[in-house]
């Protein structure tokens, strides 16, 4: 039987998400690229790998937002061309290397 494909994941634009963090009140948790290396297995300039850490990152990411917790994830998923000439290149890459991890995790 063939497997549905994923949907793309959802990540709601800077300004919606201020917006929802300053109205609920809520706390957030930030993933950036060195915290899905860190996932990954790869140690990143200012923190070695540790596989607790990753462990428990993994747990986090895979949380639901809600009013109290919002998970950040970068806003690379649709368009990865929305970014300053300099980044769109590394966010490019990045999510050509890492896609299939972040719709594991998420």
């Amino acid at each position: 039987m063939l497997e549905k494909p994923l949907d793309i994941i959802q990540v709601k634009g800077i300004d919606e998400t201020l917006d929802y963090i300053i109205e609920h009140n809520s706390s957030l948790v930030r993933f950036g690229d060195g915290e899905v290396n860190l996932m990954w297995g790869l140690p990143i300039p200012y923190q070695n790998h540790d596989l607790e850490l990753a462990n428990q990152l993994k747990h986090i990411v895979g949380l639901e937002s809600d009013e109290k917790l919002v998970v950040c994830l970068p806003d690379a998923f649709d368009d990865r061309f929305v970014f300053t000439w300099w980044a769109t290149p590394f966010w490019k890459e990045h999510m050509n290397v890492y896609m299939d991890f972040y719709k594991e995790l998420c």
